[in-house]
């Protein structure tokens, strides 16, 4: 469960993908990521990001707020909350200010847990991959505008 706080004030579209995707992901507006199906690759978003109960996910991702529910192979640095639920599984390192783990839940790899406010700084100065995929350095990277104009369809 998310702390009631997190969603305050927010209007975010949902977007949920049940089917098998590889890629890169980037989300530069607040979104609300549901992922049920499998995904490989890169994922950068604002906003709330869920793995499914029965999701399988190998990636690095970055984000606001990141729930685990199913299985994710790959680092993850959340920059506001990261909940694991007794059915989640992590391999991979985890870097967050706020840690929830639900009883039942399995996670291999170290946790780091600095402010939130030392993880903006340190995404600022870095010149790190996650910094070039936020400015949308490469062609084939899905937008939050892309994703905005598929749903209107």
């Amino acid at each position: 469960m998310f702390p009631r706080q997190v969603f305050k004030g927010r209007n975010m579209k949902v977007l949920d993908i049940s089917a098998a995707m590889q890629g890169t992901l980037i989300f530069s507006q607040p979104v609300h990521i549901k992922i049920n199906g499998s995904f490989q690759g890169d994922l950068v978003t604002k906003g709330v990001l869920e793995i499914g109960k029965g999701a399988r996910v190998t990636a690095r991702i970055q984000g606001e707020i990141v729930k685990v529910s199913g299985y994710v192979k790959g680092d993850i640095q959340a920059l506001k909350t990261l909940v694991v639920t007794s059915t989640g599984r992590i391999i991979g390192n985890m870097r967050t200010p706020n840690l929830n783990v639900e009883n039942g839940a399995l996670i291999k790899g170290n946790c780091d847990m600095p402010l939130e406010r030392e993880i903006v700084e340190e995404l600022k100065r870095e010149d790190s991959s996650y910094a070039g995929l936020a400015e949308g350095a490469r062609s084939d990277v899905l937008t939050h505008e892309d994703v905005s104009e598929f749903l209107q369809r």
